[in-house]
């Protein structure tokens, strides 16, 4: 699937059982809810953004909970934006969900060489008491995903510099 333009993910989002789904984003990614994506059957989704892509606030779970919130292969030619709710620890002591994915985060991935720092993963999450015990977010393989992928979807990356004779 192609998207000219930007594009919101919100409501229940199940990935169907037995598809390869790839879907261009010609702008930013805003993801608002959860992504799941069955194992096995041959699933595979990736979500690949010329922008940026932002995940809300909202997506995430209670701090010391392993429940998957995000499935899949995330790419984003500049940065991937974990949102928090950017209250201090004072005005709200719980802190942020905690964010869990399964599969991959690939930010920068239009110059994943370059020195300058053109796209990051920013996480602007915190569990205030919990940050000591508990991450903010957390990033799992998915194995069954990369058994997924073709030589469509591989690339290889050289970093090629002039170097003095």
């Amino acid at each position: 699937y192609t998207v000219d333009g930007n594009l919101t993910i919100s409501g229940t989002n199940n990935h169907p059982n037995g598809k390869h789904i790839l879907i261009l984003v010609n702008g930013d990614v805003t993801i608002n809810s959860d992504i799941k994506v069955s194992q096995g059957n041959g699933n595979l989704l990736i979500i690949a953004a010329k922008g940026n892509i932002k995940i809300a606030e909202t997506v995430g779970v209670a701090h010391a909970s392993p429940s998957i919130n995000l499935e899949g292969f995330y790419s984003a030619e500049k940065s991937i934006v974990i949102n928090g709710y950017g209250t201090t620890c004072v005005a709200n002591p719980d802190g942020d969900k905690r964010l869990n994915i399964a599969g991959a985060l690939i930010a920068n991935s239009a110059n994943p060489f370059s020195n300058s720092e053109t796209g990051v993963v920013l996480n602007n999450r915190s569990l205030c008491t919990d940050d000591g015990t508990d991450p903010t977010f957390t990033v799992t393989t998915r194995p069954d995903f990369i058994t997924q992928l073709t030589d469509f979807y591989k690339d290889k990356y050289y970093k090629w510099e002039e170097v003095k004779p």
